[in-house]
């Protein structure tokens, strides 16, 4: 009986056009006057600890969540251990909270919308030590508007956590130039934040990746632009930076204690044919993961964009990509590549594994061992049959995840720099992100138009909403940097 009583109401949580999932969800995310607190915490907490004591109507709906989530977690085959220490992590914690107050505010929607976002990047400074070619910033530039004031960093910081955010990316310009990002990137850890940075590499020495093992900093990503020095100063604008960028890759592995250390390639008509050899190369190192990123229409980006490589081109290396992924899950000795900025890796990804192999984004694919340590083996399992039911899409953007100026503006994306839709210090997050027109509209998968929309794969695919917008003035034409 039980079990009937489970598979009941795991149809009903997941079926398509119902009402009920989303009262179910407006429900338990309110504030309960007579335990009170607010009633999804309450759940979770009932979750791990069921001697904990509730009202008579939590109760009832505390037994429903339990009866829920452990159908779930059995229908997506995760282990009992991993069942159990989900609820109990910050970031997990988070991720389930916005994404049971998304079916509260959007209910059951393909795909699935998180109540808040659940990733941030954060463009922490316009300032930079180097001037790329290809910067979406175009930094170093002086902001038309004062950066945030580390006072400032705090009170963003807090209404982040107050949104339930999950993780925060420091990107930039370049983070470690700004003298207060030790005291800003501790802060955020304080807050239970998992933090990443993305960095040029160059002031990455010994004392610093110490620094950052001692705030805490999860993973760091470092870029890369070819194998062989001429190359990437070419784009990177700065003679001896090759140097010190592999210092600082070479910092980060032998004195790091980062539970990722990637190395990031922009894939431009110069980097190309060296784009095996970096792999190679960074693999030797000892890194964790090598991402390959597109050329996007916006800051200095837009005008290098005539840079691009040709569809058959760039066709080549996503398979090659393909091929190293596989490799690596496969236990090889590789080391994963993976795209971004390029939703249309996901269906390479899935055309060539013939269904076996999806990737929701560059930093979920169901075989990290930070996730798999806590959620289990299984887990790509489980975003394979989420993926089946069409919940997950390649573009988060306005799904999960927005951008964060140096001024404290939400961004729909973070190389989105001009589309700035209110600043967090006046507005609030939440208000934000559910209301805004852009986020809205992005939202409207079945409004994509031309190929894009017509696409077999768009429902795992998308295309980059950033690249069509920046090439053509709306967000939801066709993405034109596709190579099929």
């Amino acid at each position: 009986m039980l079990r009937v009583i489970s598979r009941a109401l795991y149809f009903l949580a997941n079926a398509p056009f119902s009402y009920l999932p989303k009262l179910f969800a407006n429900y338990i995310t309110t504030f309960c006057n007579r335990c009170y607190h607010n009633r999804l915490d309450l759940l979770i907490k009932y979750y791990e600890d069921r001697t904990i004591k509730l009202c008579k109507d939590c109760l009832l709906h505390a037994k429903i969540f339990v009866l829920l989530v452990d159908s779930l977690f059995s229908t997506l085959g995760f282990e009992k251990e991993g069942a159990n220490s989900f609820f109990k992590k910050t970031l997990y914690r988070r991720v389930a909270t916005n994404i049971v107050k998304g079916i509260a505010k959007f209910g059951i929607t393909k795909p699935l919308i998180a109540g808040a976002p659940i990733a941030v990047v954060w463009n922490f400074t316009n300032h930079c030590n180097l001037r790329c070619s290809h910067c979406y910033t175009s930094a170093p530039s002086l902001p038309n508007n004062p950066e945030l004031s580390t006072k400032d960093c705090f009170e963003v910081i807090n209404r982040l956590v107050e949104a339930n955010v999950a993780t925060l990316n420091f990107s930039g310009g370049e983070p470690l130039v700004r003298e207060d990002f030790f005291e800003v990137a501790r802060y955020a850890r304080e807050q239970e934040l998992q933090v990443s940075l993305a960095s040029n590499g160059i002031l990455l020495t010994k004392n610093c990746v110490s620094k950052l093992n001692e705030i805490g900093v999860s993973s760091i990503n470092i870029s890369l632009d070819g194998a062989l020095p001429e190359t990437h100063e070419r784009i990177r604008n700065l003679e001896g930076c090759f140097d010190l960028a592999i210092n600082g890759i070479t910092n980060s592995v032998k004195y790091g204690n980062f539970s990722e250390v990637i190395v990031n390639t922009t894939l431009t008509k110069f980097t190309i044919d060296e784009i095996p050899k970096t792999y190679e190369l960074v693999k030797r190192f000892g890194v964790d993961k090598y991402y390959v990123s597109r050329i996007l229409p916006t800051g200095r980006g837009k005008a290098f964009s005539r840079f691009d490589v040709s569809s058959e081109e760039k066709i080549k290396i996503l398979t090659f990509m393909y091929e190293k992924f596989k490799d690596s899950i496969n236990g090889t000795g590789d080391i994963p590549v993976l795209a971004r900025g390029m939703t249309y890796f996901a269906r390479v990804c899935h055309e060539e594994s013939h269904g076996s192999i999806f990737l929701v984004c560059e930093i979920l694919t169901g075989f990290e061992k930070f996730h798999q340590e806590n959620l289990g083996s299984n887990l790509p399992y489980a975003i394979i049959q989420l993926s089946k039911g069409e919940l997950f899409s390649g573009c988060a953007t306005g799904l999960y995840y927005c951008g964060l100026s140096p001024e404290g503006e939400v961004l729909p994306c973070a190389p989105a720099t001009n589309i700035k839709m209110g600043n967090l210090l006046k507005n609030n997050l939440e208000d934000i992100w559910s209301n805004h027109p852009i986020f809205n509209n992005l939202r409207k998968r079945n409004k994509i138009k031309g190929q894009c929309g017509h696409c077999g794969s768009k429902s795992f695919c998308g295309g980059c909403r950033l690249t069509s917008f920046g090439t053509t003035g709306d967000w939801m034409a066709t993405d034109p940097s596709c190579p099929f």
